[in-house]
């Protein structure tokens, strides 16, 4: 059989050189696109990348009632301000802290800036995250503050968050070029707050109430069945021993007449029994106030029931929440955690959620390595308050009741002393 050789052709030396010359041009062509598509990719991340430190920061200020310090308004053992934001999204560590072009994000935030909304003041804060782009510089005019139209070093720990008036400064901020910044406030979410304050305030006042009338109406049950048993007083001291109808020394009964008097050892009377004069009684959970003597002391008489209940409430295990004295250290003026302990302990005798304790707007004042456990300042309640009158050009308090009319409860977010009224303050005469 004869050999056949197949000679196969390759390319020639010029033609190669042709091939790599045309790729080289292409490429050469490409490049700007490829270029400008891997920035706008990048640019786009770093606009991500903002837009969920934005979220963090509103997590941040929702959990802890503040915003991160900058690095100007911290000192060496507090956190940096994205090591706070960390538990607060998915990104890294470093992901926060540096840009997508590997360069340190700028983070300023405002001092404590006091906003009025109604009746109310609070502090609020304004902050900012700048990233200067792809070029590391700020672009002419980009970070413009104000009418001068200069742009700032943004490096300067003065920048706009320590101007003269920040919230005008916060508000003229733009960004040209491929800068970026996130601008943040936590307004909206104290704002939000005050509402929730509001409506915490309405349900616990709306709470008492119902208790108060359901154990006035306990109270007339328990007088009604006195009235038709046609026992003697010692004989109802045994009978109705369940029902706390207060047949005690120095309670308050009215007789089949109609008139008031002061009972002595009504358990060895004989005389028929009187019933327990109710309209001279307090139904609602009894709280002491934090002094003794006059005007503090509160001599009027609770309906024993409510007493009794109050105190056998915190004796429950699901009752307790650190109290050892009872509701009648809620008024604890200095102390919030023993008065939020007691305030709770009100809470569920009440039936309402714990966190109806206490003021959604404020957190105890701590040092920011302890932001962790602030918790919400809680409310003052006043079983038994003074009213309030006007003499001397200014408000006072007037004597605390001992009988009818009493005044309802007075809950408060705050405590202003009889001393510190004023014709537009009112002392709040708890």
């Amino acid at each position: 059989m004869e050999n056949q050789k197949i000679h196969q052709a390759g390319f020639s030396l010029p033609e190669m050189l042709l091939t790599v010359a045309v790729m080289a041009v292409l490429i050469t062509l490409m490049f700007p696109t490829f270029s400008k598509f891997i920035e706008e990719s990048r640019n786009r991340t770093e606009t991500a990348t903002q837009q969920e430190l934005r979220r963090a920061l509103e997590a941040y200020a929702k959990d802890k009632n503040i915003l991160p310090p900058d690095e100007t308004q911290t000192s060496g053992t507090d956190p940096e301000w994205w090591e706070e934001l960390v538990p607060y999204t998915n990104l890294a560590e470093e992901e926060i802290r540096t840009d997508v072009w590997n360069r340190p994000r700028i983070y300023r935030r405002t001092e404590p800036l006091t906003e009025q909304f109604r009746d109310t003041s609070f502090d609020t804060y304004y902050a900012t995250i700048y990233s200067a782009g792809g070029d590391g510089l700020v672009a002419a005019n980009s970070v413009n503050v104000g009418d001068t139209g200069v742009s700032p070093d943004v490096d300067d720990t003065g920048w706009w968050a320590e101007d003269s008036d920040p919230v005008e400064e916060y508000g003229e901020i733009e960004v040209t070029g491929d800068d970026q910044i996130v601008k943040f406030t936590d307004l909206k979410i104290k704002t939000e707050n005050y509402f929730k304050t509001f409506d915490r305030l309405e349900k616990v006042v709306e709470a008492l109430e119902s208790y108060a009338a359901a154990k006035r109406n306990e109270a007339l049950v328990a007088n009604e069945a006195i009235r038709q048993s046609n026992l003697t007083i010692s004989q109802a001291a045994n009978q109705f021993v369940d029902l706390d109808t207060g047949l005690n020394d120095n309670d308050r009964y009215i007789d089949s007449t109609g008139t008031e008097f002061v009972s002595s050892t009504p358990g060895t009377t004989t005389e028929p029994v009187p019933y327990l004069n109710i309209n001279d009684l307090v139904f609602y959970p009894p709280a002491d106030h934090p002094s003794s003597g006059s005007p503090n002391t509160d001599s009027a008489t609770y309906f024993p029931t409510v007493e009794a209940e109050a105190n056998n409430f915190l004796s429950q295990s699901f009752g307790s929440h650190g109290s050892t004295s009872g509701l009648r250290k809620v008024l604890n003026r200095t102390d919030n955690d023993a008065r939020r302990d007691s305030m709770i302990d009100l809470m569920r005798l009440l039936g309402l959620p714990d966190e109806y304790c206490c003021n959604a707007l404020l957190r105890d004042e701590v040092d920011l390595e302890d932001i962790d456990t602030a918790e919400e300042v809680p409310f003052y309640y006043f079983s038994n308050p003074r009213p309030r009158t006007f003499g001397g050009g200014s408000l006072q308090c007037g004597t605390r009741p001992t009988t009818a009319p009493f005044l309802p409860p007075r809950v408060t977010v705050d405590f202003v002393d009889d001393s510190a009224g004023t014709s537009t303050q009112a002392p709040t005469c708890g």
